[in-house]
This record gives C-alpha cells, sequence and structure tokens, in this order.
C-alpha cells in the first residue's frame, strides 16, 4: 500500500499501522469481529472489516482497497458482503472506524 493510501486508513503513513491490521484480520475467529479479503490471482486486493467490541447490536466499520483497484467495484462488493454476514451475527448499525 502507498503511503496515499495508508494515510486515510490508519491516519498515518505507518508500515507498521498496515501490519497490525493484517495481523487482525489473520488473527484466530472471536464472534464480535469479521474480516473479508478479495484477492486475486493469489494476491489480496481488499479488506472489509468489522468489530463490535463490547457492543452486542453495532460495530465499527473498515474498508481498504490496493492502489491501482479504486473506483472499480471492490471496496463496495466486500462492505456488501459484509453488511450481510453482520446482519446474520446480529450487528444492526455501523459506524466508520476512528
Amino acid at each position: 500500500m502507498s503511503s496515499e493510501n495508508l494515510r486515510p486508513r490508519f491516519f498515518a503513513a505507518s508500515r507498521r499501522s498496515a501490519r497490525l491490521a493484517a495481523d487482525r484480520a489473520c488473527a484466530r475467529v472471536r464472534p464480535e469481529y469479521r474480516a473479508l479479503l478479495a484477492e486475486t490471482q493469489g494476491r489480496v486486493i481488499g479488506v472489509a472489516e468489522y468489530d463490535a467490541g463490547d457492543q452486542k447490536d453495532e460495530a465499527e466499520v473498515s474498508v481498504v482497497v490496493a492502489d491501482g483497484l479504486h473506483l472499480r467495484g471492490v471496496g463496495t462488493l466486500l462492505v456488501e458482503h459484509l453488511v450481510s454476514a453482520a446482519l446474520v451475527d446480529g450487528i444492526t448499525t455501523g459506524r466508520r472506524a476512528q
């Protein structure tokens, strides 16, 4: 991810933030957290995730799409699938991750 793509996602151009996000997405399954990955040809091109924390029906939502693939529907498709999964999991309200 370029610095231009890291900054709006993590509010900094830190590679450490990106590594922590990758670790979180690949961690042990937790009922309050879900991550969906989009990939093509073995390369991850997008991630959408929600984290409900202690909330029962509300979660923070975040999305990131690889450089060069913005405005091609990758994020939209990830969000549509994440919303469907969240509803099944009892999440009814989302908020943008801060």
